[in-house]
């Protein structure tokens, strides 16, 4: 599995870099984006072995409910399906409180504060921003009996799509509007990492696009114009500070 999403990052970034990065590539802006992604993502790696999945995994073991009901020791089909769903829009759920409160949005600001988007925006993620919505979801859950299969398969499902819809990846404008009616896309998605303060308040799905139609949250504008990434407020910051920034009162 590990060796899967390696290899599936490395085939998204290459991509990125032999096509699109190329071409406006310079050392000062590029090094200290990937530095400031790759670092987190680290950190976010450690926090997730050493805490969160411990944590997920007794869960999973231990719910209060079985609304989703087990096939023996395995879920079914059905089971898994629905709870990947229900997680996705726990995930569309959590991020758009991400944008609406503070204390939340100081730590989901640091993904977005990155003025480059590519493969490697998507595994810029702050750590504690990754613990909060670990609670979140762990509430989901514990409720409704979701099984660790069920979680493994919407994590491998997320991580698959998280890359490519950070990346610069571009189909064919009606292809890629076509499969956006089922899952995020670049295109879909780059308009939330816009500096105006109501585009990024846009497409907010992760898998999913439903939810963003669904809930009234689709930009209109989306796929017909270029976007500028970034937060209008603040310049993307060092990588030490990506990490110290959220936990500072300012």
């Amino acid at each position: 599995m590990i060796i899967f999403f390696f290899f599936w990052f490395l085939f998204i970034f290459i991509t990125d870099i032999i096509v699109y990065i190329r071409i406006d590539y310079t050392p000062d802006k590029y090094n200290r984006h990937w530095k400031n992604n790759f670092f987190n993502f680290f950190l976010t790696r450690v926090v997730s072995i050493l805490f969160i999945a411990p944590v997920v995994f007794y869960a999973s073991h231990h719910p209060l409910t079985h609304v989703l009901s087990y096939t023996g020791n395995i879920s079914s089909l059905l089971d898994i399906f629905i709870g990947v769903i229900i997680l996705d829009l726990s995930g569309y759920i959590f991020h758009r409180m991400s944008h609406k409160y503070k204390f939340m949005w100081r730590f989901h600001e640091i993904h977005h504060l990155d003025e480059i988007l590519d493969a490697t925006t998507g595994l810029r993620v702050h750590f504690v921003e990754l613990i909060l919505h670990m609670f979140f979801n762990l509430v989901i859950i514990s409720l409704l009996g979701i099984s660790l299969e069920t979680i493994l398969v919407h994590s491998v499902f997320g991580y698959i799509i998280a890359i490519f819809h950070h990346s610069r990846i571009r189909f064919p404008i009606k292809a890629e509007k076509l499969l956006s009616y089922l899952i995020t896309t670049p295109r879909f998605h780059e308009v939330h990492h816009d500096k105006g303060y109501k585009n990024s308040n846009t497409n907010y799905s992760f898998i999913f696009t439903v939810w963003d139609r669904l809930f009234d949250t689709y930009h209109n504008k989306t796929f017909q114009k270029n976007w500028d990434y970034g937060l209008a407020y603040q310049r993307d910051v060092d990588t030490v500070e990506s990490i110290l920034r959220p936990l500072k009162k300012y």
